[in-house]
């Protein structure tokens, strides 16, 4: 049982870890990424259909982590460079990305929409994804704080002029964690349609991009507290689930939005606690480093 558990933890918490820690690092260069949830479908999409064709759950993962990566490079040149609006852009980026998923998707044939056969090594291939992006932000925390260029960097978070004072190549610091998080979010989709769920549905991620963001809040932009977050999470989203199956007479709708609530909750005492000083500010080098 406590074996169970742990596998349908870990089969929601995977892509939701791996979204919020490209997201939180994105966040940290003062960049805001509202397409997540997008970039998520597409990512699954992408991830699903390859998978499919190749037989290979290699293919598709590494196909939606560059669809990803080429959203990210123009989220970043629209936001930095043409200085667009970054919540505007990332909510139309994320809205684009969803509207050719669907639409991708309907004008496959019928024959071609068949769940991914399962090969046995799906799970131990989650738990590896999982404890890889639990090393990743283990390895980031103490790099950030006790290493020369990891200070620097983390200044970012801080003040763009200072970090571009200190030698920081902002604006490429940027392009990479515009990149990393667009990435992450649909390699995310990636994994959820190609490992967890197998099988790619108009519903396949239902908000999980919007919790990733929320999860980034409940850590405080902190790479380190992130995990257990996105534990919390998984935790109270099973604990709705089995109330659900155990016959509660409680509506439907209401147990599945009991970790919602409770995720605002906590929200609400710590959204003014660690939020980074840059984020949706522009980058000027011509003013900044004035």
């Amino acid at each position: 049982m406590t074996l169970d558990l742990l596998s349908s933890a870990l089969r929601i918490a995977t892509p939701l870890c791996i979204a919020a820690f490209g997201e939180l690092l994105c966040e940290r260069t003062g960049l805001l990424n509202l397409s997540i949830e997008g970039n998520m479908l597409l990512g699954g999409f992408v991830g699903w259909i390859f998978a499919s064709a190749t037989s290979m759950a290699a293919v598709g993962l590494i196909l939606s982590a560059f669809c990803g990566a080429v959203t990210g490079v123009i989220f970043w040149i629209l936001t930095d460079i043409f200085e667009l609006p970054q919540h505007i852009t990332g909510l139309g980026l994320g809205f684009i990305s969803q509207g050719l998923a669907l639409t991708l998707f309907r004008l496959l044939p019928s024959s071609l929409k068949n769940p991914l056969s399962y090969s046995g090594s799906e799970n131990a291939s989650i738990a590896s994804a999982f404890v890889l992006t639990l090393i990743a932000a283990l390895l980031l925390g103490r790099w950030a704080h006790t290493r020369h260029n990891g200070v620097r960097w983390n200044i970012m978070t801080r003040s763009l002029r200072a970090a571009d004072l200190l030698g920081v190549d902002v604006r490429t610091g940027r392009l990479y964690a515009a990149i990393l998080a667009c990435t992450t979010a649909a390699l995310a989709g990636g994994v959820l349609s190609v490992l967890v769920v197998r099988n790619f549905t108009i519903g396949l991620i239902s908000g999980r991009g919007w919790i990733a963001l929320c999860l980034v809040i409940l850590a405080r932009w902190t790479p380190v507290r992130l995990v257990p977050a996105v534990f919390l999470w998984a935790l109270l989203e099973l604990a709705a689930l089995h109330a659900q199956a155990s016959g509660l007479r409680v509506g439907y709708e209401l147990l599945i939005a009991i970790p919602y609530m409770a995720g605002l909750m906590v929200l609400g005492l710590r959204a003014r606690s660690g939020t980074p000083a840059t984020l949706l500010q522009h980058y000027r080098r011509s003013e900044d480093a004035a």
